[in-house]
């Protein structure tokens, strides 16, 4: 997604982490290592692009990402 919006995965990241990108969250899970979601509808919009179908569901919700510990996803209020 970083190639989409023009920026490095690390500007990504740490717009995040610090809450200035509004299309994603990062949940600090050890020492310095973030587990990342991003919501593609947000970023989408965030960008002024049309969502693209892949990325809907049967209802057109686009709420979709990468959790990459599974006790931290339980965790998450994913409607936020």
């Amino acid at each position: 997604m970083h190639k989409k919006c023009g920026k490095s995965q690390q500007f990504v990241r740490i717009g995040i982490q610090r809450g200035f990108l509004p299309f994603g969250i990062a949940e600090k899970v050890s020492g310095n290592k973030y587990t990342y979601y991003i919501s593609a509808e947000k970023f989408y919009k965030y960008i002024g692009k049309e969502l693209p179908a892949k990325y809907q569901d049967v209802k057109g919700n686009a709420d979709f990402g990468v959790i990459t510990d599974l006790s931290l996803a339980r965790k998450i209020n994913w409607r936020y």
